[in-house]
């Protein structure tokens, strides 16, 4: 199984003043809660110039073979 902190950050404005937002993707040794995920996302954003607008916890895991 695969655990991935997929955080979504907002890192300007457009033209049109849109936000431009950029993908993170961290992979995780282990299953993460909501609380961690959430946990671990404000810790970036503090030392980052940029402010995290979605955190997701995606897990991928094999169905089975064909």
């Amino acid at each position: 199984m695969q655990i991935t902190l997929v955080i979504r950050w907002i890192i300007g404005l457009d033209e049109q003043n849109q936000p431009v937002f950029r993908r993170q993707t961290i992979k995780c040794a282990r299953e993460l809660t909501d609380a961690e995920a959430m946990q671990v996302a404000q810790i970036l954003q503090k030392y980052s110039k940029y402010d995290a607008d979605e955190v997701y916890v995606q897990t991928l895991r094999k169905a089975g073979e064909l």
